[in-house]
């Protein structure tokens, strides 16, 4: 299931963050897992991050919410179809969230 905001682009909790997120990628949902074996892990998830709950020795946190975000990404890549594209060079490749000028 898909929430209104989700995209192919999944932003994913490394580290928590503390500052408001950019407007282009605060358009898009990050991620939240759902349906977890422990209603703590989603928040232990969003006050850690991965990386805190690897560091911190949440192990069994840290692999239900990977598993529920891999669960994500393959649902997610049902949904979606990129049209295929080599750019000629370097110079074609966007470097931001900004939207595509035709």
């Amino acid at each position: 299931m898909t929430r209104p905001g989700d995209t192919a682009i999944v932003p994913v909790l490394w580290t928590p963050y503390h500052e408001p997120l950019p407007p282009r990628i605060a358009k898009v949902n990050v991620f939240r897992p759902v349906g977890l074996p422990d209603e703590s892990y989603a928040e232990r998830y969003l006050a850690d991050g991965l990386f805190g709950l690897l560091r911190t020795g949440q192990t069994e946190v840290y692999q239900a919410v990977v598993w529920k975000l891999a669960l994500h990404i393959q649902r997610i890549h049902s949904l979606y179809w990129t049209e295929p594209g080599v750019p000629s060079g370097v110079a074609e490749l966007r470097s931001s969230f900004d939207e595509a000028v035709p």
